[in-house]
């Protein structure tokens, strides 16, 4: 928490639940400042504080998009639709038109396959059965 000439006037961290508690600040207006790492900071600035009164203010912190990840996955059918049981597949990450792999699995007995904490971009999806 700074003041409006940004000189600090006091620092906290959360719980576990992201809950914290700022204690005995004079009244006045402050700019809020929430970080984590791996997340964007967030700012509230003009926190009005009069009468020692108290402010809750809830803030969702976004993950940076280099710390997003997701979920790929899909099914090998062969070409009577039937699932094709320990087809090797490999996942490509695809920068300025280069394929790099960067990770591999076999199907299961369904064909299906999965592919998990992949970091935002652009794949492709090759498979060898």
């Amino acid at each position: 928490m700074v003041d409006n000439n940004n000189v600090l006037i006091k620092n906290t961290l959360s719980i576990n639940d992201g809950e914290y508690i700022l204690n005995d600040i004079d009244n006045g207006k402050y700019n809020i400042t929430f970080t984590k790492n791996g997340y964007q900071t967030f700012k509230i600035n003009d926190v009005n504080l009069s009468d020692n009164g108290n402010i809750e203010t809830n803030v969702n912190l976004v993950p940076e998009a280099s710390q997003s990840t997701g979920t790929i996955s899909g099914q090998i059918l062969n070409n009577k639709k039937i699932p094709i049981y320990n087809a090797f597949v490999a996942l490509y990450n695809i920068i300025d038109d280069k394929e790099t792999i960067v990770a591999t699995t076999y199907t299961n007995e369904n064909g299906k396959y999965m592919f998990g904490n992949v970091a935002s971009g652009n794949y492709l999806v090759k498979s060898k059965f």
